[in-house]
Formats: structure tokens, C-alpha cells, sequence
């Protein structure tokens, strides 16, 4: 992925929903139209947990979904299959946003990668977005690719 995203860069934020705080970690702009269209399959993995009084996740979850999303990165980097657009947290949910080439490459990278892993909590969703719109609603302003 490094090609699609070739300074990587991030932006992180904090929202608020029902009065508790949100952390968005967000690709800072969109890739080219072509890497797009490429990869237009998003992919939503949500895991609801136990929230502390701020709607955040307790220490053993936190550790848990980092240890999930390093291993999920470490398989799909290693086909190129999905490149990770979004992370939100928080009101006791942690929802990442990935475009991925297909459905069952990627899901076949989740698996290799979580081989060995507990069960996690997960819930996935598959959508066709070829024009990256669960990205570009994070997007300030006028995004661009």
C-alpha cells in the first residue's frame, strides 16, 4: 500500500456523539481515482466493548483491538489486499474502515492473520464503494485525490 499512500499520512481527531468523546484516525486525503476504482470494496469491522465512563474502550480491550488491527495489517500487507481508511472509538464501539481489491481476499488475509488468535467480537460488512465515500465523509472540506 505504500504506493497508494506514499507519506502515509494520517489524521486524528476527536468528535463527540450522546456526550462522550469519539477518536477518528482517518487517511488525510484520497488516493488516485485509479487506486479507487482498484480497490472499491469497503470493508467494516465493528467490535463492541466494554466502555469505561467515557464511552472508551478498558485497558484489556484497548490492548486486544491493537493486537488484532497489527495483526490484520501485517496479513493484508503482505498480498496487498486492503489498505486500512478509517478507525472511529468510542460509545463502546471500534469500527474500522477498510478498501479492500475483493471480498474473499480479504477475508482470507483476516484469517491467516488471526490464525492462533482468540475469538474476537467482530462484526463485518461489505460494501461496493468505488468513490471512497466512507472515507470522503471524514474528509474536511473539499477532498481531493
Amino acid at each position: 500500500m505504500q504506493a497508494m499512500y506514499g507519506e502515509d499520512s494520517w489524521t486524528v481527531g476527536e468528535a463527540e456523539a450522546n456526550g462522550q468523546p469519539v477518536i477518528v484516525r482517518f487517511r488525510s486525503h484520497l488516493p488516485d481515482s485509479a487506486d479507487c476504482q482498484r480497490y472499491a470494496s469497503l470493508i467494516i469491522i465493528k467490535w463492541r466493548y466494554a466502555a469505561n465512563e467515557h464511552g472508551l474502550p478498558l485497558p484489556k480491550d484497548n490492548q486486544d483491538t491493537i493486537h488484532f488491527e497489527d495483526a490484520l495489517e501485517a496479513a493484508l500487507a503482505t498480498q496487498h489486499a486492503a489498505v486500512q481508511a478509517a478507525c472511529i472509538t468510542g460509545s463502546g464501539l471500534k469500527e474500522w474502515r477498510y478498501y479492500a481489491l475483493d471480498n474473499q481476499t480479504f477475508i482470507d488475509c483476516l484469517n491467516q492473520g488471526l490464525a492462533g488468535h482468540p475469538t474476537y467480537p467482530l462484526e463485518l460488512s461489505a460494501y461496493q464503494d468505488p468513490s471512497w465515500t466512507a472515507l470522503t465523509e471524514l474528509l474536511p472540506g473539499p477532498a481531493q485525490g
